[in-house]
């Protein structure tokens, strides 16, 4: 099973985000699988598990870094105490519907599972499954 990961800027709300997304090659694919990373985290700290995850499963899977994280622009300091609502209900739906992504299912880490959740409760559609987790131990197994 091959797959390709690309690392890539998008402009989303003013901010150039970096996102490493990793697809299956041979077969389309129907969802993809969003991970959200930790309050000091970014994309280079899921290490290699997107690409493991998309040759484990044959899903997309996108990582990216938001504003003021890894290869991202700035973000405005000090932060509002919504700010994670701004990230569930501005900046992760213009990035899915920017990158085309449908259907998706949800992997969050800490901070990143607070905005999985608001933005899960703000659908109540168009989520396959979520898993949001504080601590950071994940099994390819129990995903897939």
């Amino acid at each position: 099973m091959n797959s390709t990961a690309q690392l890539e800027h998008i402009e989303i709300d003013g901010c150039q985000l970096e996102y490493l997304w990793s697809r299956e090659i041979v077969e389309p694919f129907q969802r993809t699988v969003v991970l959200l990373h930790e309050g000091l985290g970014c994309v280079q700290s899921w290490g290699d598990f997107p690409q493991l995850l998309a040759a484990s499963t044959g899903l997309a899977v996108l990582a990216y870094s938001r504003a003021g994280y890894g290869g991202s622009g700035p973000t405005s300091m000090p932060r509002t105490p919504d700010w994670m609502h701004h990230e569930a209900l501005v900046v992760l739906p213009a990035l899915l519907e920017k990158l085309d992504i449908g259907s998706c299912v949800l992997i969050g880490h800490s901070d990143g599972a607070s905005i999985g959740i608001i933005y899960a409760g703000s659908k109540g559609q168009g989520i396959y499954k979520g898993w949001y987790s504080w601590r950071r131990t994940f099994s390819l197994n129990r995903l897939v």
